[in-house]
């Protein structure tokens, strides 16, 4: 296998205004397929190319003591010519919707204290391969998580995590769909809460 990687971006900022856009590729030659899965005899074959092209969005401003964030992906990936299936995680390549990730955040000036609120969006995916029939499109989900984040000196952090606040139930797109047995029922974590203290000596 020879891999090769080509990126490029671009940032501006200015008065508290941040701009910003990737753009990139990954070509993989001769990739290595691995059979033998499901009792059949172990063996590799020669898979083709493989590639992953896309772009990355990017914006936020800082005004007093807030910020906000935009982040915006789309990526694209084919294997032997056709788009990649759920069932090519075996192979280690997943299809993958469009995200939209927005953070929203407010610093305390006197208490160094931090809260933030992020939400992740991610778009349906129905760019599958005919040859994967156990669904027409990976599902559309959004996930929301708050924290809070206290550092009253240098050497004491208390943080509290609230994740998946509205405790969503979905399949994460990377997860494998078809599982000996039927299909996939590994479902993300649900609504946790979490309370960390870190002290440095």
């Amino acid at each position: 296998e020879v891999a090769n990687t080509f990126e490029v971006g671009v940032d501006y900022e200015r008065a508290g205004l941040f701009l910003g856009a990737t753009l990139f590729q990954t070509t993989l030659d001769d990739v290595i397929l691995y059979d033998g899965r499901g009792g059949a005899p172990y063996a590799r074959t020669n898979g083709g190319e493989a590639e992953t092209r896309g772009y990355t969005l990017r914006a936020g401003y800082a005004w007093s003591d807030w910020d906000v964030g935009l982040i915006f992906a789309h990526q694209e990936t084919t294997l032997g010519g056709r788009s990649v299936s759920p069932d090519d995680w075996y192979d280690g390549f997943v299809p993958q919707g469009d995200t939209l990730d927005f953070t929203i955040g407010y610093q305390h000036p006197r208490q160094d204290l931090r809260v933030e609120w992020h939400s992740k969006f991610v778009f349906s995916e129905d760019d599958l391969p005919a040859t994967f029939t156990s669904a027409s499109e990976l599902a559309a989900y959004d996930v929301h998580d708050l924290s809070v984040v206290w550092r009253p000196s240098l050497n004491q952090e208390y943080a509290l995590a609230v994740t998946n606040i509205f405790d969503e139930s979905y399949v994460a797109h990377g997860t494998p769909f078809n599982v000996p047995g039927g299909v996939t029922n590994l479902r993300e974590p649900g609504r946790s809460i979490r309370l960390t203290a870190s002290f440095r000596f």
